[in-house]
């Protein structure tokens, strides 16, 4: 039918001479020794191909996984880019009734296919897009229910441990500990505890200012399967640059401010992070506050 070459108000101009530049995509299901590979091709447009890829992607879910139950889902979405190499990220996620259109359309895999068509630095191309999508449905997510401290007063520079309390769907609660060294600066300062399924958040990274950092920047993820306990200090942090500098002094901010150098958008409330893995989906978050001794006061 050939391609389309302006799409005005006052009208449609089409060349039926040529053909719009095609991407072929790959979706695979398999959930046990069930497996359903899809094909296609999209068309290639900076603003509809991410849309044409969601559409194909739920179309293929809907139809080889229509079973509306409990589920734990992991996707790879791989994108072979002319002269980029490959990207490759990756996603696990839960669902009580099925999977859902919804999360086809909010993967990861998908983004990536928007901010690489879309992107502010240069035109790129996609030469094909492959997704692959597991699913378990023996696999129940595990809550985070609450976080507790034996002293919501604390000393710097000790090491305070925090009690979380997790409840498996369908099982009993348990409780695990995790060691958090809180920093000699803080002395009189009050912080936040926070422990967070990796699926609610992001690792604080500097807006890209090259195509090399984007590209660089889109798999950087925490999994779903993962524990993130996060120690949110007063400190701020800045993003200068295509990199992040922790915990600046209020001294040097001011100075950066007063030349014009950091934009107040650009700066942000530190945080110390520490990542650790488990075998099922974890969802939820919890917080707590906690005052660090001022000794010299004391």
């Amino acid at each position: 039918l050939g391609r389309l070459v302006e799409d005005r108000q006052p009208g449609i101009m089409a060349d039926t001479r040529g053909r719009a530049r095609m991407i072929p995509l790959r979706v695979t299901m398999q959930a046990g020794k069930r497996r359903s590979t899809y094909r296609a091709e999209v068309a290639s447009h900076r603003l509809l191909t991410s849309s044409l890829v969601a559409s194909v992607a739920s179309s293929a879910a809907s139809e080889a996984m229509s079973d509306v139950a409990h589920l734990g889902f992991q996707t790879n979405t791989t994108l072979r880019l002319r002269g980029h190499g490959t990207l490759r990220l990756e996603e696990q996620g839960y669902s009580n009734g099925g999977l859902q259109m919804a999360q086809v359309f909010a993967a990861r895999g998908l983004e990536a296919v928007r901010v690489v068509m879309n992107n502010p630095f240069r035109s790129l191309e996609i030469e094909d897009i492959a997704i692959d999508l597991s699913v378990r449905f023996d696999e129940l997510p595990i809550m985070i229910v609450g976080v507790h401290v034996a002293s919501n007063l604390v000393r710097a520079g000790d090491v305070m441990q925090l009690r979380v309390t997790y409840r498996p769907q369908g099982g009993d609660e348990f409780v695990k500990h995790y060691p958090v060294r809180v920093p000699k600066a803080l002395r009189g300062a009050m912080v936040v505890a926070e422990v967070a399924s990796g699926a609610t958040l992001r690792p604080e990274l500097a807006p890209p200012e090259s195509i090399e950092q984007l590209l660089q920047h889109l798999p950087k993820r925490y999994p779903a399967r993962s524990v993130v306990v996060s120690l949110k200090v007063p400190s701020e942090s800045i993003r200068m640059r295509g990199h992040v500098i922790d915990e600046l002094p209020s001294s040097v901010l001011d100075s950066l401010r007063t030349g014009a150098l950091v934009r107040s958008e650009a700066t942000f409330k530190a945080s110390i992070r520490e990542v650790y893995e488990t075998q099922r989906v974890i969802v939820g978050r919890k917080q707590i506050r906690i005052r660090v001794r001022d000794e010299a006061l004391e």
